[in-house]
């Protein structure tokens, strides 16, 4: 956790662009190399209408956040690939926990599925690391035992700076700023131990919902879905709302091993506009933690 977060960073729609898929052709390192590829292209938008030393400055701007910013993304996963092959050889599953965001050029539902996309370009480059070292742990079939497993947290575009032009016509400021840049990534911002044998574990299958666009007066609902994967029986003690407009209601609070619950969420936006996202924290017996559902929603 001390090489926390490892951010990446792609070009615009990248991969797999005019798509609405959810899952990549390419790895992570093959949009790296095409974006690199992009550089003069960049250079060339951020000095458009400018001169001297404003123009100095434009392309300074850019040529640092690729050598600062991407290209130490990729020196950082390096590193961080190296140190988690090394605890999966010692026989401990690891569990990483990806977040994904967008710059707001796209409609939001659509970039969802973007960030679900470069979160899978990641999963797909980690499993061709070092000729696939990390691949027996991704499909579980590692001989000791040892397993590594992915939480998605594809945010969209709804955690990003609501300054970033999404102007389509605006390339110059909604594509290519280092503003708009800094937006378009994905991180790997937790590690931590997976044990299966737990005295009682808390599984969200989605733990991210995107309702996409909702009228400012109407009232949606989607279900999630949670189990006990341990071993033990699971306890939930409480269910927290960030506000009036989320209403929760979980099916089970007691699961016994292997049992199945649904938490049916109520949004309301009264009154709020815009891109939304709201956090319910979930307290259980088996951590002192909360655990955390997203709901996403652009209200208009």
């Amino acid at each position: 956790n001390d090489y926390l977060p490892v951010s990446l960073y792609f070009h615009n729609d990248e991969p797999d662009p005019n798509t609405r898929d959810t899952v990549s052709t390419k790895t992570y390192r093959e949009s790296y190399l095409e974006y690199k590829e992009l550089l003069n292209r960049y250079i060339s938008e951020n000095e458009k209408g400018k001169k001297g030393e404003e123009k100095e400055n434009a392309r300074f701007d850019i040529e640092s956040f690729f050598d600062l910013t991407v290209d130490k993304g990729v020196s950082d996963l390096e590193i961080f690939e190296e140190l988690l092959f090394d605890e999966l050889e010692k026989g401990t599953s690891v569990e990483l926990i990806i977040k994904g965001f967008a710059s707001p050029r796209a409609k939001s539902d659509y970039n969802v599925n973007l960030t679900k996309r470069r979160i899978s370009s990641l999963i797909r480059e980690l499993g061709l690391t070092d000729k696939g070292a990390l691949l027996p742990y991704i499909e579980q079939r590692a001989s000791n035992g040892a397993k590594l497993v992915f939480t998605e947290v594809p945010f969209g575009e709804y955690k990003a700076d609501q300054k970033v032009s999404d102007e389509l016509d605006d390339e110059q400021l909604s594509i290519y700023s280092v503003e708009a840049s800094l937006e378009r990534k994905i991180e790997i911002q937790g590690v931590q131990r997976y044990v299966e044998d737990a005295l009682g574990i808390l599984f969200w299958e989605e733990p991210v919902y995107d309702f996409g666009g909702v009228g400012a007066l109407n009232r949606v609902n989607h279900t999630f879905l949670y189990s006990n994967t341990g071993v033990d029986t699971l306890y939930i003690d409480s269910i927290l709302s960030p506000c009036g407009c989320t209403l929760p209601a979980a099916s089970k609070t007691i699961l016994a091993p292997g049992d199945n619950g649904e938490l049916e969420v109520i949004f309301e936006p009264s009154g709020e506009m815009g891109l939304l996202s709201k956090t319910i924290l979930i307290y259980h017996s088996e951590s002192t933690e909360p655990q955390e559902i997203t709901i996403t929603a652009e209200v208009n």
